[in-house]
């Protein structure tokens, strides 16, 4: 009979700090390492790569959990698994299974590799399941946890406009459909206003000077800032070019009771089926569904309620299956 693994004995390391990886290592009880240094890529890599070697041989893990991205890592991770021996498990955010942001040809092509090197791969949905058993490798389904209630409970509600108020959780990257939320906001200008995190430095000046009103650039908040806008606002907007994303600020909606306006992929609606609108990244979709939500806030609100235990209630069970995913020996 296969000996159980200890999820305990083994190690997480990353490359880059990250909610999701720090919930996961805290639900899963296995101790998280990152390592980090400020130098340049290349030279980043190598040293990361060298350090990472180190720790493996100090813990010799059974276990090796890594995030990916890095991709470098669960490259390396990889190479150096027949030195060590360790069951491979790699949680792999969107980029990792599909990449959208950096998709050339050797990145899918080393992508496709870990996918099938990895003795499992984490993925947040039922359709990036699929595709990494297309490419021979090994899924199990684990989303991110709902933060719980001690991330926001010391960050106090805040005072703003007396119109429908919506906060836009934007990092102005390539797979985010920021100026079509402009656009919609100028066609909304007596209805809304709409606050904006992220460094809005990366947009034009002339983007910047041609927005309206009644769009408010936070720029780069404190994470208790980030919270209470969360929960002063009326609604939160969180949308993606990527199908297949369950975005981020999604969960922090839920975890506020906030009703949710989010891109209409089916893993979302999958995902985040009450207290949430749906909408195409087009400027009358997002304006459509700024008013829906408005009109029927009440409904909303509720929705998200329910949600909420419901999301809860099946994260629990994801965590338990992959626990035992994680614990088999490897084959």
């Amino acid at each position: 009979m296969s000996k159980k693994l200890v999820l305990s004995d083994g190690i997480w390391i990353s490359w880059q700090e990250h909610i999701r990886t720090s919930s996961l290592c805290n639900s899963l009880d296995v101790p998280l390492f990152t390592l980090k240094t400020s130098t340049s890529s290349f030279v980043r890599h190598i040293w990361l790569s060298l350090k990472t070697f180190s720790l493996l041989v100090r813990k010799r893990p059974p276990i090796l959990f890594v995030q990916n991205p890095s991709l470098v890592l669960t490259l390396f991770s990889v190479l150096v698994r027949p030195i060590f021996n360790f069951k491979l498990i790699v949680d792999a955010h969107n980029e990792g299974v599909q990449p959208y942001l950096n998709n050339s040809k050797i990145i899918k092509k080393v992508t496709d590799f870990v996918l099938k090197r990895a003795d499992i791969t984490i993925v947040t949905n039922s359709n990036l399941a699929n595709y990494v058993e297309t490419k021979k490798g090994c899924p199990v389904i684990l989303p991110d946890r709902v933060p719980s209630a001690e991330h926001h409970e010391p960050s106090p509600i805040i005072e703003l406009s007396d119109k429908f108020n919506l906060l836009f959780i934007c990092t102005f990257a390539p797979d985010e459909p920021y100026i079509e939320v402009f656009e919609a906001a100028s066609k909304l200008q007596d209805d809304v206003t709409i606050y904006v995190t992220g460094n809005y430095k990366k947009i034009s000046d002339e983007l910047l000077m041609n927005t309206s009103v009644n769009v408010v650039f936070l720029g780069f908040v404190s994470e208790p800032d980030y919270w209470s806008y969360m929960k002063s606002v009326n609604a939160v907007i969180d949308l993606t070019k990527m199908d297949d994303c369950l975005v981020c600020g999604a969960y922090e909606s839920v975890s506020v009771n906030q009703p949710l306006i989010t891109s209409h992929f089916d893993a979302l609606k999958e995902y985040f089926n009450e207290g949430t609108v749906y909408c195409d990244n087009t400027t009358n979709g997002i304006v459509e569904s700024i008013s829906e939500i408005k009109n029927h806030y009440p409904d909303y609100q509720i929705g998200m309620n329910h949600l909420k235990i419901s999301i809860e209630t099946k994260w629990n069970q994801h965590v338990a299956l992959a626990k035992v995913a994680f614990g088999s020996s490897r084959k």
